[in-house]
């Protein structure tokens, strides 16, 4: 099965370590609970583009170059590549941390994933107008894991079976071929049912 797979909050605790950041560069007191929403700018306050430059002045700290994976990620790819299926990761993050990114995927999920491919972000200060739902298309994904509701219901108007990790912005009433998950290893039980079903 190919397996589309979204990074941050997914494979990767970025708002945890974001929140190290700005925790200690702004003397904010924040926690992921804070992000009832993930627009950065209505948790954080300011504009758009305050939240974008905090977002690329914590690209140039370790708390980026540390982000610590998501509980039971590496396991369950791993399991899930050694099975067979064919995994990628389908990011919006920034393009302008695209190294940095394969960096840190291949230091801790090695050799798991085929390809990584980078589509549009609002925060991203180089446009582009690639969509996740463009992506799964094109390499013919059948399955998405993922944490943005917006990206799981494009996905899922196009007949891709999504497991959305549940996560507070992104609650709300879904439709059949979304299945809200709480952990990988539910997500991983789930796609032995999806393959044996």
């Amino acid at each position: 099965m190919k397996i589309g797979i979204d990074l941050d909050e997914v494979l990767a605790e970025f708002v945890s370590a974001f929140l190290q950041f700005h925790n200690e560069k702004y003397g904010t007191k924040l926690n992921k609970n804070h992000f009832h929403v993930y627009e950065f700018e209505k948790v954080l306050g300011g504009t758009e583009e305050d939240a974008a430059d905090k977002a690329y002045e914590f690209f140039g700290t370790h708390h980026f170059k540390n982000i610590q994976p998501s509980e039971g990620a590496k396991k369950a790819t791993e399991k899930l590549a050694k099975a067979g299926h064919e995994l990628f990761v389908i990011t919006s993050r920034q393009s302008e941390v695209v190294e940095d990114t394969k960096n840190w995927l291949e230091a801790n999920f090695p050799q798991t994933f085929k390809e990584v491919y980078f589509t549009a972000n609002k925060y991203g200060r180089t446009k582009s107008d690639i969509q996740k739902i463009d992506v799964c298309k094109k390499i013919g994904v059948s399955l998405l894991i993922e944490d943005g509701l917006e990206f799981a219901l494009s996905c899922a108007a196009e007949g891709i079976n999504v497991l959305l990790l549940d996560r507070p912005w992104n609650q709300g009433e879904l439709p059949k071929n979304i299945k809200r998950v709480s952990s990988w290893d539910e997500i991983f039980k789930e796609i032995y049912y999806l393959e044996n079903a």
